[in-house]
């Protein structure tokens, strides 16, 4: 399993924590949630600069209008950074986005969660939704976004008891993003993590 993290762990722009995380994870989302001119013109004075961290990448797609979306894709696919996998949310006429476009994976939310063939699993959004992992069987998981949930809120260290819940989902290409945007929470978290995947590789 690949282990990510998002791009915002402590205030800065992506190249600031992603140079932060680069000795830590495999690869960094970037969190991309509106396509503006500020957006865009920060990427491109960074590209340089996140092309030359050992780091792969993947992409969270606009959260606000398709049109964002579309614009952000367009950039960023062609940006030459090693993107394995886009995050789409399922905005109004998601359908049409994502249907010829085989590095897109669409994301569950909280009270939104259509199926398609090609899923970012988000565990924080299934518990909060109550919905069984049983519900996403027979579609390709590509990307896991996990963190904890405690009192009602997701994005929270993740446990143990999260951890539980990737035993079904082992496999050696699945990308696991932990989704927490608080340094010294994802250190911790990762520890768990890799404890877990140590195990895991032990039991193979």
């Amino acid at each position: 399993m690949m282990i990510g993290s998002t791009s915002w762990v402590e205030p800065g722009t992506y190249f600031h924590n992603a140079q932060l995380l680069s000795k830590l994870v495999d690869f960094v989302e970037l969190l991309v949630y509106t396509w503006d001119a500020e957006t865009e013109a920060l990427l491109k004075r960074e590209l340089p600069l996140l092309k030359n961290l050992n780091l792969a990448y993947t992409v969270h797609l606009p959260a606000d209008r398709l049109t964002c979306c579309r614009e952000a894709y367009s950039y960023l696919a062609s940006s030459g950074l090693r993107i394995l996998n886009f995050t789409l949310h399922p905005l109004p006429d998601w359908e049409g986005f994502i249907a010829d476009k085989e590095d897109v994976s669409l994301e569950n939310l909280i009270g939104c969660h259509p199926l398609y063939r090609r899923m970012t699993l988000d565990f924080g959004h299934s518990l909060l939704a109550g919905l069984d992992l049983r519900y996403f069987s027979g579609v390709e998981i590509r990307e896991i976004h996990l963190s904890g949930v405690i009192d009602g809120r997701d994005h929270q260290e993740v446990t143990e008891k999260e951890l539980l819940c990737l035993e079904n989902f082992r496999r050696d290409d699945l990308l696991v993003n932990i989704e927490v945007f608080e340094l010294k929470a994802l250190v911790n978290s990762l520890g768990r993590f890799k404890k877990w995947r140590n195990r895991f590789k032990q039991d193979s």
